[in-house]
């Protein structure tokens, strides 16, 4: 095998047994490795972000020198509470191989589509219920980025509401074993709600 080959294994070998040590932590709350570090790193947060597969973001943690290298305290794997039960998680070599991750995604990525002809910032939409039937909670939502509603259903005329809204869905011998919500069309006139959605576009 060539030198370059043998070089890519290595890192291959080191890559694989970063996910392993990762996945032996014990994602502390207030993790001591954290609190141990003498450089001021944020472990936990690295580890956690690799562990929900948030490579870019724990590349992000670290700072473009990593004190690990000089660094011969090993403050933050004395401090791991996994050495209690057998042998605590390898912090160096997590930081170091989370430390080569890129900083920067390789493309822009994007949510956006098309949805029945219509180009859509993103998938989320509201659902046709309670949170989309008024003007506020509508609002709210476009202002948090989300990028559509599925209003509240309209009708010609005010239904009276049903009380109670839920109704019991039974098993064939009569035992109950859920609710269905039986709330109706939107409790507001036509005129009324045509004024919230010409506010709301």
């Amino acid at each position: 095998m060539c030198l370059e080959g043998i070089l890519m294994e290595r890192e291959a070998y080191r890559r694989i047994a970063m996910f392993e040590e990762t996945n032996r932590c014990l994602l502390c709350l207030d993790a001591p490795c954290t609190s141990a570090c003498p450089s001021g790193l944020a472990p936990d947060r690295v580890i956690r972000s690799i562990r929900f597969e948030n490579l870019l973001g724990a590349g992000r943690l670290l700072p473009e020198a990593l004190p690990c290298d000089t660094c011969e305290s090993l403050d933050c794997q004395k401090a791991c509470l996994k050495g209690k039960i057998n042998e605590p998680v390898d912090i160096p070599l997590i930081l170091k191989e989370a430390h080569s991750f890129p900083k920067h995604p390789a493309e822009k990525t994007s949510c956006s589509l098309s949805f029945c002809g219509i180009a859509c910032e993103n998938p989320f939409f509201l659902s046709s219920s309670v949170v989309g039937s008024n003007y506020e909670m509508i609002a709210k939502a476009f202002e948090m980025g989300w990028a559509g509603v599925v209003y509240k259903s309209i009708s010609a005329f005010v239904p009276k509401d049903a009380s109670p809204r839920f109704g019991a869905l039974r098993a064939d011998n009569g035992e109950i074993i859920g609710l269905k919500n039986i709330e109706q069309t939107s409790d507001r006139t036509l005129a009324e709600n045509l004024a919230i959605l010409q506010r709301l576009k």
